[in-house]
């Protein structure tokens, strides 16, 4: 007696179903959709990245025109005439601005319990030493000996021998970069 292969039966019933016409004509159906459905959705992605670059440029126009009313705004705030009720405003607006970002960047710095960074100073850019690769430290140069530098030959006569008076005496001379005070010696 043969008895049946259950592997057999299943394949049989298998092969029917995948080579029925039916099937292919559902399979068909199904890949023409999906193509169908694939191309339009491509399309759409394409109108959309046209519609984003035509806002980039519609914005980027905007603020063009943005832009240049701002610095006109501020042309007329800038000048100087008596009576200008434009400059007069900008200027109220800007320190009321200002003003009012100072007092919310201090209370979120309260807030927040954040210490006020110290302003940095700025050295003038004569007076930073050139930056030079990391290697061995030079050693020191011999001391010269120190002469004493020549007078300016700028400086003003001695002056006569009368005393001046106290107002003269603390009456500081500017001499470009710092002031001095000058007391002539009686002697």
């Amino acid at each position: 007696m043969m008895s049946k292969n259950p592997f057999k039966e299943q394949f049989d019933k298998w092969w029917s179903l995948v080579t029925a016409k039916e099937t292919w004509d559902q399979f068909k159906q199904f890949f023409l959709l999906l193509w169908e459905i694939g191309k339009e959705t491509f399309l759409m992605i394409g109108y959309v990245l046209f519609l984003v670059v035509a806002a980039i440029g519609w914005l980027g126009d905007r603020v063009d025109d943005i832009s240049d009313s701002v610095k006109s705004f501020q042309n007329k705030a800038s000048e100087t005439e008596d009576g200008n009720l434009v400059a007069e405003a900008g200027k109220s607006l800007l320190l009321a601005t200002k003003k009012g970002a100072d007092k919310t960047l201090e209370t979120a710095r309260t807030t927040l319990d954040i210490k006020v960074p110290e302003k940095k100073t700025k050295e003038p850019v004569a007076a930073k030493p050139a930056s030079k690769p990391a290697a061995a430290p030079a050693p020191a140069p011999a001391p010269k000996a120190e002469t004493p530098a020549p007078a300016p030959a700028s400086t003003p006569a001695p002056a006569p021998a009368s005393e001046p008076s106290a107002a003269e005496a603390s009456k500081p001379e500017s001499s470009g970069e710092e002031e001095t005070v000058r007391v002539d010696d009686p002697q």
